[in-house]
């Protein structure tokens, strides 16, 4: 964060770090030959007047670079100090990676490489807001940083999985910021302990038993504590909150109205309405992050090309009833690409002319597009060693491929 914030800082870091280094050595040189120049010393060391000019002449060269040492100690700490305060840019940039990490255990397709991530942190940093004020500039930093990773991530998950993530990216946040307890982020995603003894259903006819076990497991946690116990003294308020058109955005009645967080009231609404959750989670994602995160995000040829390079081509995933060959066309003829664009349906004994078509693109600087590519293990290696050729090429920023 430092090296691409204030690099000045990071190179004075550097040369500290060396200087540093360097003057501790003179000094382990200079007693070494105050050292060598006793042994080899004959007679009195009082009577050898060159060791003594030689000791007097080592003490002050000893006392300065000391002296040195202790002004790049200080110095070095002041640094560190200021690099301290870009930590938080650190912190949210290690949760949100591990955001997208976790995404492959939702679906094994979603795999993210370092490299991939790192880019886009340093798009983030290159195109945030600027401010002469540090903690505002890490703010938008970290805002920044947060919706383009969401936007960029949006563009390779499929529709139903969006939400997910963004829910996920807001959970993780406030974690870190001590706004979610993990017991009540377990008792989410996992449910809560079967309660010992069942008490008998007060909203009979209303609600169901196994909403009511559920707030039973519920009320084992330490937030939702005694919420059973006075079930009875607002039934009529429970019973309202429960045929309420938007329960999601009703109040609790008693002091549940005021006294849970607004995840913790996800946690009553997933026992009693589950089919409000998804509502409910779109309404907590823009409370805490923002509207822009619940809203949909189009795939624009003309953003997502911006972000591929010649090593970093554009792969559509199909499903039932989509084509891009029509937006892939579109925008080629757009960008005047359309002469160069040349396409293949990949089948049966087509993996040859597809390999020649791309060789062909890497040596004319042209485009290719492979349809319906089925990637089985006979042809991977050949489109390996195509890749790592590829990957060596050297392509100069004058260059118009895609």
């Amino acid at each position: 964060v430092v090296a691409e914030e204030r690099p000045d800082l990071e190179e004075a870091k550097n040369q500290l770090i060396i200087s540093n280094a360097k003057m501790k050595q003179e000094i382990k040189e200079i007693e070494d030959k105050i050292l060598h120049r006793l042994s080899a010393s004959e007679g009195s060391p009082v009577d050898d007047i060159s060791l003594i000019d030689t000791l007097e002449i080592s003490k002050v060269k000893a006392e300065e670079i000391k002296a040195k040492v202790l002004i790049a100690e200080q110095t070095e700490r002041d640094i560190d100090e200021t690099r301290s305060r870009y930590l938080p840019v650190a912190v949210r940039t290690q949760i949100l990676f591990f955001c997208v990490v976790d995404l492959a255990m939702v679906d094994p397709m979603y795999q993210y490489s370092l490299e991939w991530y790192i880019k886009i942190f340093l798009a983030g940093i290159a195109n945030a807001e600027t401010s002469d004020d540090l903690s505002e500039r890490i703010t938008n930093i970290n805002e920044f940083f947060t919706f383009s990773l969401y936007v960029n991530v949006c563009r390779s998950v499929f529709e139903k999985d969006k939400l997910l993530f963004s829910f996920l990216l807001c959970v993780r946040i406030l974690m870190n910021e001590k706004a979610i307890d993990m017991g009540d982020w377990r008792f989410l995603i996992a449910g809560g302990m079967h309660p010992d003894k069942l008490i008998d259903n007060p909203g009979d006819g209303w609600l169901s038993d196994r909403s009511w076990v559920e707030l039973q497991s519920l009320n084992l946690l330490t937030c939702m504590s005694g919420i059973t116990d006075t079930f009875k003294d607002h039934l009529v308020g429970f019973r309202a909150y429960f045929d309420s058109p938007e329960p999601h955005r009703a109040d609790l009645p008693g002091k549940w109205g005021t006294q849970l967080s607004l995840f913790q009231k996800l946690l009553f609404l997933k026992c009693v309405r589950p089919d409000k959750f998804t509502n409910a989670m779109q309404d907590f994602i823009a409370k805490n992050l923002g509207e822009q995160f619940i809203e949909p995000q189009t795939a624009d040829l003309s953003l997502v090309y911006k972000d591929s390079s010649p090593t970093t081509p554009l792969i559509f995933v199909l499903s039932v009833g989509t084509d891009p060959a029509a937006d892939l066309y579109a925008f080629a003829e757009e960008m005047k690409f359309s002469k160069k664009l040349t396409a293949i349906s990949l089948g049966q004994g087509q993996g040859p002319r597809a390999e020649a078509m791309m060789r062909s693109a890497m040596e004319r600087a042209d485009g290719s597009s492979s349809r319906t590519a089925i990637l089985l293990p006979p042809g991977c290696p050949p489109l390996n060693s195509l890749w790592r050729t590829l990957t060596k090429i050297r392509f100069t920023e004058t260059s118009d491929c895609g």
